[in-house]
């Protein structure tokens, strides 16, 4: 993805540059001068559409994200992508990917404003309780709606749907379909309100599909919720690794003993990305999980509604 940044605010300009280019996403970044951003780029600029001509603005407006210096509300259908110019990275990020994926029609990434989190761990059940504990933090300090999908091949989330075969079939059709469906469908939500997918117990039929419609499903399945969690767990496929690569956030819990370094696995610069979290006693983990969520969408944020 091509990224041509317009700015009037020189010093901005190259911070936000340098930031992109550090996020380990696939971005080529580039510094638009006065003739425009490239043909094939998505545009970042400070510059407001009401001192851009009306032809221009017609031209632009699809493939443009707008920074406002002053706070902005949520954005409703057909209006202009804007944001408030000191969000924080990640959520430029996701408003430049979904910028893309609408004007360049590529469904096949995962190009949404909700938070995407993948959780790896030396174990899988352990990961899939670390999950569980992530979307409860999640849900107590920042608040919003939080779900879980497992991608490895083991569904050990054990809670008992009674048609979920069926469910997950028809969340499939209306995938297939381009349909949009109610969450209340195809998800059910615990106690603590933490979402889950309506899977099988057992061999987890996620794990089958190939990444362009298993990117799919999270894009359409995250339409509905604030904060993604994919359970990875040890499931180092190469679909799971392109899902790694595409997510706000990654986050291991481990000390590296079981499966080696995650370099090996992830890459450089995914693993350098990962967020630790050494399994030493329940108390430290749980301040670590604390820090880690606060960090990410800011300490004491709350959730807007």
């Amino acid at each position: 993805m091509r990224v041509g940044i317009m700015m009037r605010d020189i010093e901005y300009r190259d911070a936000i540059a340098e930031m992109l280019s550090e996020t380990g996403r696939d971005i080529f970044v580039e510094i638009a001068g006065s003739g425009g951003a490239g043909r094939d780029s998505v545009i970042l600029t400070d510059v407001m559409p009401s001192e851009i001509g009306e032809a221009a603005l017609n031209k632009l407006k699809d493939r443009t994200v707008f920074l406002s210096p002053v706070p902005v509300g949520k954005r409703a259908k057909g209006e202009l992508h804007m944001l408030f110019k000191y969000s924080s990275i990640s959520v430029i990020l996701s408003e430049i990917s979904a910028v893309h994926s609408e004007w360049s029609g590529d469904r096949g990434s995962m190009s949404l404003s909700t938070r995407i989190i993948a959780v790896i761990s030396e174990s899988d059940q352990m990961c899939s309780e670390r999950c569980r504990s992530l979307a409860a933090q999640i849900l107590y300090i920042h608040g919003g709606s939080v779900i879980v999908i497992p991608v490895g091949y083991v569904n050990d989330h054990h809670v008992v749907f009674s048609d979920d075969a069926g469910a997950f079939r028809r969340l499939m059709y209306m995938i297939d379909e381009k349909k949009d469906c109610s969450p209340d469908s195809f998800t059910v939500t615990d106690s603590y309100g933490i979402s889950y997918l309506m899977l099988p117990e057992g061999i987890n039929p996620v794990a089958e599909l190939d990444y362009g419609y298993l990117s799919r499903m999270i894009s359409n399945i995250g339409n509905h919720f604030d904060a993604v969690i994919l359970d990875v767990g040890t499931c180092f496929s190469k679909t799971n690794l392109k899902l790694i690569s595409c997510a706000n956030d990654i986050l291991f819990f481990g000390n590296e003993r079981r499966i080696g370094p995650l370099e090996g696995y992830l890459g450089k610069k995914q693993a350098e990305r990962a967020r630790k979290i050494e399994a030493t006693d329940a108390k430290n983990e749980t301040i670590a999980l604390d820090d880690f969520v606060r960090e990410i969408y800011g300490d004491g944020e709350a959730h807007q509604t």
